[in-house]
């Protein structure tokens, strides 16, 4: 039976509606639902209003939700000649695993990764250096970004510019990566890459 309130409608079974909800698991649900249907951020937003009197846990903003807030500057860390942010094999294989359901079934994840350089304009000095991965598999998404460096030119110290993607690397290869009660072992297929980078 339900019993109505004050705008507010509760089973006498309930008892606290609070109970037993899975914040991490709600916030990933609801990252894998808006992405799955392109709900709007506007409207992603105004749904998280409400429902953040139920799961005191959410964010408020579609942009949290998402993980695509702006970066931070004190995360920008100034090495090898140029201006690096580094966004993680791990976070980026969570952002994959939230949107690409089928993937989960894997119990391995075969990675490809990519560094070269790109040149922004020909009239404009400088030139981004990203790492970009990819999942290989036929129901793998676009590849990601791992990290970006600018510079005036590429790169002048290779272990200042990729030791944070090797340290990762190395973890996550001897562990293995876990996503929501799912163990993935990580296997580095190959890197792409011309003889410059």
């Amino acid at each position: 039976m339900l019993r109505y309130g004050s705008n507010s409608a509760q089973s006498e079974d309930e008892g606290n509606p609070h109970e037993g909800v899975d914040e991490v698991t709600t916030r990933i649900q609801l990252a894998e639902w808006a992405v799955k249907y392109k709900i709007s951020c506007s409207a992603l937003t105004a749904l998280l209003l409400i429902l953040v009197s139920f799961v005191p846990g959410l964010p408020r903003k579609a942009a949290t939700l998402l993980k695509t807030g702006h970066v931070d500057p004190k995360d920008i860390k100034h090495i090898a000649g140029g201006k690096f942010y580094y966004f993680g094999v791990g976070k980026q294989l969570t952002l994959l695993l939230q949107r690409a359901t089928k993937l989960k079934s894997l119990c391995c994840l075969r990675l490809q990764f990519n560094v070269d350089g790109l040149p922004l304009h020909k009239s404009v000095s400088g030139t981004f250096w990203p790492i970009l991965g990819k999942i290989l598999h036929r129901n793998s998404p676009k590849p990601f970004v791992i990290a970006i460096f600018h510079g005036l030119e590429k790169p002048n110290n290779l272990k200042e510019y990729l030791s944070d993607f090797v340290d990762e690397m190395v973890a996550l290869i001897e562990n293995g990566f876990d996503y929501m009660g799912h163990h993935f072992q990580i296997v580095l297929s190959s890197i792409v890459c011309d003889a410059p980078a």
